[in-house]
């Protein structure tokens, strides 16, 4: 027999769970709505902004290397850093 955690055996898609919500992916404010963010699409990948600043901001300084090391972290993480720093 294999064991399977108790949060795997319960498992539910995204939208049982109550609205999807993401983070800002520049200034990692939130969690937000999908609705309420604006969608960037650069395939693979989809990014998530909560303003046009935002992400205009990122497009002008996004291949900076002090940026990429900064936008490698999680929105989570970036979130809280900025949070202890306030």
């Amino acid at each position: 027999m294999v064991f399977i955690p108790k949060r795997h055996q319960q498992w539910q898609p995204e939208h049982f769970k109550g609205p999807p919500m993401r983070r800002c992916h520049w200034c990692a404010s939130g969690p937000h709505r999908l609705g309420e963010l604006q969608v960037v699409l650069e395939l693979p990948m989809r990014y998530h902004f909560c303003s046009a600043t935002c992400a205009h901001t990122w497009a002008q300084h996004r291949h900076d290397a002090d940026v990429v090391e900064w936008l490698k972290l999680g929105a989570g993480t970036r979130a809280k850093i900025l949070k202890s720093k306030q």
